[in-house]
């Protein structure tokens, strides 16, 4: 199911040279939509490159690939190629119309770009989807989350315009995400943590120990299991705030 605030991108028409994406509330069921992410080339953002998918390429046909293989993260790109991997790319394309290639086995669909990737990342236990229910930049509580018996309790607020990503390690020397937010400390929560980062301009927000909030511009390269974001947010203790050397990380969609 995919985060209204990352809509996985369609067009509304074919055309030769590729019309601009359109959002939608419809993808494979189980993947969010994370938004246009970079291919770095060398190496691959995503290593590995699904072979059997090409001519009749889809966002499905992509997702389906790579989660018969293990992976959880699938990437479309240029028209009809599919990569996979188990991190997130680390570079946000600069603009959502970098990925603007129509797929070859849906002309409604788009399937990333020259270099591009339209990145999904598969919701597995304890993940959460962040909703937007208002123009508001902070809105009351909201979750779409599966937590297995063994994971500790979290939820996750609906914010305007923003997505969790999920449980990303920070490798501290040097910082996944550079900018220590200093006005959320002892009332650390998810809402405080984001407007900060927003209000900095910063497009990736993370928490972090309960009570820490630190911002950048790409998001961490190594993703963490779910049940390693466990410290409960010093201003809010229905909320996870991350954990040690652990980041609960959020993106501008």
């Amino acid at each position: 199911m995919f985060a209204s605030g990352g809509s996985a991108p369609t067009t509304t028409s074919a055309s030769s040279v590729g019309p601009a994406p359109t959002p939608t509330s419809i993808g494979p069921s189980g993947w969010n939509y994370m938004g246009c992410y970079v291919d770095t080339i060398t190496p691959r953002s995503l290593p590995y490159r699904a072979p059997g998918v090409t001519s009749g390429m889809t966002i499905e046909v992509c997702t389906s690939e790579c989660a018969a293989r293990g992976y959880t993260y699938a990437g479309t790109e240029y028209a009809d190629e599919c990569f996979c991997g188990n991190a997130a790319p680390a570079n946000i394309a600069p603009l959502s119309t970098d990925c603007s290639s129509v797929c070859k086995g849906n002309a409604s669909e788009i399937c990333g770009g020259s270099k591009r990737l339209s990145l999904y990342t598969l919701g597995i236990s304890g993940s959460a989807a962040i909703t937007s229910t208002s123009v508001a930049a902070i809105t009351s509580m909201s979750v779409t989350a599966t937590t297995s018996s063994s994971s500790p309790p979290s939820s996750a607020p609906s914010m305007a315009g923003w997505i969790y990503l999920g449980c990303y390690v920070d490798t501290l020397q040097p910082r996944s995400l550079p900018y220590g937010a200093p006005k959320v400390a002892t009332g650390m929560t998810m809402e405080a943590c984001v407007q900060e980062c927003n209000s900095a301009s910063y497009p990736v927000a993370g928490v972090e120990y309960a009570n820490e909030c630190w911002c950048g511009s790409m998001v961490p390269g190594t993703s963490a299991p779910s049940s390693e974001c466990n410290k409960p947010c010093s201003g809010n203790a229905t909320e996870m705030c991350g954990g040690s050397a652990r980041l609960g990380v959020f993106k501008l969609a």
